[in-house]
């Protein structure tokens, strides 16, 4: 998880279902996913990244945990983008690429309310 500067978290949550072959599927849609985009974009471009917090070591991709977390602590949002159904975030130092994976959205939160778990 990040937590930007004005201390909020983004938080994956459900999404929504929808019939994939002989099994439901819960996976966003492109409209969700831009919907998205332009929620993160109004809401922490320009911000800072003041604290990483890696929940699921299997979910950061290219590097360790560790390195992951002194990477983006301190790097500033420039925009987003979004490219199919990932999200791109783009740093004063390079990007950061989501996937919504099977939850759908994310969500700000105050960083007072308690982690889910």
């Amino acid at each position: 998880m990040l937590r930007v500067a004005d201390g909020r978290w983004p938080v994956a949550g459900p999404g929504r279902r929808r019939r994939a072959g002989h099994y439901d599927a819960r996976v966003p849609e492109l409209p969700e996913v831009e919907t998205i985009r332009r929620d993160l974009d109004a809401a922490i471009v320009a911000r800072r990244i003041v604290d990483v917090a890696v929940l699921d070591p299997k979910l950061v991709h290219g590097t360790v945990p560790e390195r992951f977390r002194e990477r983006l602590t301190g790097a500033r949002l420039r925009g987003t983008a979004r490219r199919g159904k990932y999200l791109v975030l783009r740093l004063d130092r390079g990007l950061l690429v989501l996937h919504l994976m099977m939850s759908g959205r994310l969500q700000l939160r105050a960083t007072a309310a308690p982690l889910p778990h």
